[in-house]
């Protein structure tokens, strides 16, 4: 069984589902292209209320353990009855709490996610913290195993040294490192982001990140798919991939581009659809090494997960995804 370290955020979601939200076109920004707005100084009516178990780290993490392998779940949770919740959980969804750390008085995430059903997309209002106080130099001093490869999520504060640490530690025990860098990463350092790409096996961004990374770095809005990878594959990435929301996601490697539409049937909740394209992603590729496999197991995770409500319920087993990747890998099209 493949071991797999999953870095990242734990957090207490919290979702509220309403039918009140307005789309606005954002037209002036590349970054930012739409808005959802609520009639100012107003009391909007939730239709329904949920909490559930979430971030990157465990939504990956659940996504693996579907796929057989042995996830290691990364993060910290906070002295309080919120990082109680959250310990309580993480055990009921049978992931291991072994390498996550517990300290201080700063509370554990909470998400409160604003989803709307007729829109079919939703905001995340997020507050407390499970990345910055995660000492990950600490953690992989003290890692005495093996392991297969290493997934790291968003990032904020002193993301550099992390990333440092963890690729000195893929050095020394031959890991394979993926990341899916955070909005505060690509705004604050792009160029030093930029520099680490040579040293992960792979990348993940949506067509946005990929746009602002760009632009804050070399100047000139780029929106075209294969200009964009072009630009982005001088800084060496082993395999990167770059998901597009609504329209399926697309993945280099070397000189060949591949591209998948989604197989979405039905959209119920978009929140974990990223983590689920990651998860399935990571599993095919560290199983066989192949990208058009690869990113069929992610376009059919992120539609199963946003088929249902809350961002792991719908995460496929293996069994799954082998049956049904036939099917897909004779959709997807090299675009280069």
């Amino acid at each position: 069984m493949k071991k797999v370290i999953c870095i990242g955020s734990i957090t207490k979601d919290v979702f509220l589902s309403t039918k009140e939200g307005k789309l606005i076109e954002n037209t002036g920004d590349v970054a930012v292209q739409k808005l959802i707005g609520f009639e100012f100084g107003a009391k909007v009516y939730a239709d329904s209320y949920r909490e559930t178990l979430g971030g990157s780290s465990i939504n990956v993490a659940a996504g693996l353990l579907q796929c057989e392998m042995l996830p290691l779940v990364f993060s910290r949770v906070s002295n309080s009855g919120t990082g109680d919740w959250l310990l309580k959980k993480i055990g009921a969804e049978k992931l291991k709490k072994r390498f996550i750390q517990r300290n201080g008085v700063i509370e554990s995430e909470v998400s409160i996610i604003i989803s709307d059903s007729v829109l079919n997309d939703h905001v995340i209002f997020r507050t407390g913290d499970s990345v910055e106080r995660f000492d990950l130099k600490k953690a992989l001093t003290k890692f005495r195993f093996g392991a297969d490869g290493v997934y790291i999520g968003s990032q904020k504060k002193g993301w550099e040294e992390k990333y440092k640490a963890l690729i000195e530690f893929s050095k020394e025990k031959k890991v394979k490192i993926s990341c899916n860098p955070s909005g505060l990463q690509i705004q604050k350092d792009p160029e030093k982001l930029l520099k680490m790409f040579a040293s992960f096996e792979i990348v993940f961004l949506n067509r946005d990140e990929a746009t602002e990374l760009l632009e804050r770095v070399d100047g000139g809005e780029e929106t075209e798919i294969r200009p964009l990878f072009e630009r982005l594959m001088k800084y060496k990435p082993k395999v990167l991939v770059i998901t597009d929301g609504e329209k399926g996601a697309y993945a280099a490697k070397g000189d060949s581009i591949f591209y998948v539409a989604t197989q979405a049937k039905e959209v119920i909740d978009t929140v974990g659809a990223g983590d689920a394209f990651s998860s399935g992603f990571l599993a095919a590729y560290l199983e066989f090494f192949d990208v058009k496999r690869s990113i069929a197991w992610g376009i059919l995770n992120s539609a199963s997960v946003i088929s249902v409500e809350g961002g792991t319920k719908g995460l496929m087993k293996k069994k799954e995804l082998l049956r049904a990747e036939k099917e897909v890998l004779v959709k997807i099209k090299k675009i280069k």
